[in-house]
């Protein structure tokens, strides 16, 4: 029986090699794997014996470094590159690169890590009504859904509902020249938009008009979908804190089930939301909605704001852009070195805050951000109760506090400049 030069296989008989490697051109290479055997006890040659099993094949252990030759700062997807272990972001945001300090993190949102070894996630985001609370002048004033209402879409502005209405009470003064609404048309516009000011009749209804302004129908095409439109009141208007006002949408000339204006509204309660097909009857029909509009203040445009976050407070300062006066800087709720609570482990308790009196706090967070108190696993708490110098906490502090506890009062409408 012959074999070829060349047999190799794993089912081979008689092998001639043990391997056998081959190129796209028919070019082969033939090897026999051996190892030294016993010496010869005549010639003293080693004798080398066949070792098929020396070709083995180790996979590459998984580990968590690479080792290069390479050198420099390491960047993401190039090398070199190495894992580290984070149980502490105590040194805060701000630092992009993490081998420089590893307490530290380049940015982060919608989470908490003042904690050793703990990412807590944040309150989600909410919409909000108003402007920024308190004496802060110089914002406009959004009538818009806030987290108690629901964005119900739009009104059809004709035949009953020709003029639509919604009531509002300032919580401070400030002087409106302009108002922000959205509209679309449908079909072809049957004239112009009218937006008024109305003071109030004492029975929830609007009474007069106190200023207005006049969307031109010519401004318009055919079948325009919703966009916002900034009109310009024929005379600026001082709303007072506390008082009852409307403002008022309305279609100059009526339309029909072809032809007709909407604007954009939301959901409100019954005595809030008015329609008329003349401007004189008012009624209100369910469900209840009303014009999302903004008011804005005749100064805003004199002033620049600026935001930013101190100490875990939040905090705005007001640029006169005139130059004609300083500044002003707002803080958002308060903060404060605490007093003792020992004995009464629901209440955070700071003697200079009178203003706690008023009941405003209810609602927000107490955040400690230093001293007894701040190394708790969640140094947070809501407060359910307030009153002159002590806010009542849900749940009770782990920690009794002292003079050395600092804290800040989140999530109020309270300013304080």
């Amino acid at each position: 029986m012959t074999y070829p030069l060349d047999n190799v296989s794993a089912t081979a008989d008689q092998p001639t090699h043990h391997v056998k490697l081959s190129d796209a051109l028919g070019n082969k290479v033939l090897m026999r794997l051996v190892r030294p055997g016993r010496r010869d006890s005549k010639t003293g040659k080693t004798v080398y014996e066949d070792d098929p099993e020396s070709l083995t094949r180790n996979t590459v252990p998984n580990q968590a470094i690479r080792m290069t030759g390479q050198g420099g700062e390491y960047v993401d997807l190039q090398p070199p590159w190495q894992a580290y272990e984070q149980k502490t972001w105590s040194g805060g945001r701000g630092r992009r690169y993490f081998h420089e300090d590893k307490t530290r993190f380049d940015d982060q949102s919608g989470v908490l890590s003042q904690v050793d070894n703990q990412l807590t996630l944040a309150g989600l985001p909410a919409y909000t009504g108003g402007q920024l609370g308190g004496d802060a002048p110089h914002e406009d004033y959004a009538l818009m859904p806030t987290a108690s209402s629901t964005l119900v879409g739009y009104l059809n502005m004709y035949g009953t509902a020709r003029y639509v209405a919604r009531q509002f009470t300032p919580t401070y003064t400030f002087s409106c020249d302009s108002i922000i609404l959205a509209l679309a048309l449908i079909g072809t516009a049957p004239g112009n938009v009218r937006v008024d000011l109305y003071s109030d009749s004492g029975s929830n209804t609007p009474n007069a008009s106190l200023a207005n302004a006049t969307l031109s129908s010519t401004d318009f095409g055919t079948e325009e979908r919703f966009k916002q439109h900034r009109v310009t009141l024929n005379t600026s208007v001082t709303l007072t804190a506390g008082t009852l006002y409307w403002v008022v949408v309305r279609a100059v000339t009526d339309g029909d089930a072809s032809n007709y204006w909407q604007v954009l509204a939301t959901a409100i309660d019954a005595n809030s939301a008015k329609q008329s097909a003349d401007g004189t009857t008012w009624t209100s029909a369910s469900p209840y909605r009303a014009p999302c509009v903004v008011l804005c203040d005749a100064n805003t445009d004199e002033y620049r704001y600026k935001y930013f976050e101190y100490k875990r407070q939040l905090y705005a300062i007001s640029q006169p852009q005139n130059g004609s006066s300083s500044g002003t800087i707002y803080m958002n709720g308060w903060r404060g070195a605490a007093d003792s609570n020992a004995g009464a482990l629901d209440k955070l308790k700071d003697s200079t805050q009178t203003g706690w009196s008023a009941s405003i706090p209810n609602g927000g967070i107490v955040l400690i951000t230093k001293g007894p108190g701040s190394d708790e696993a969640q140094p947070w708490r809501q407060v359910t109760g307030s009153a002159s110098g002590e806010l009542t906490v849900s749940p009770a502090w782990r920690t009794t506090h002292t003079t050395e506890t600092e804290y800040v009062v989140l999530g109020t409408n309270h300013q304080d400049s």
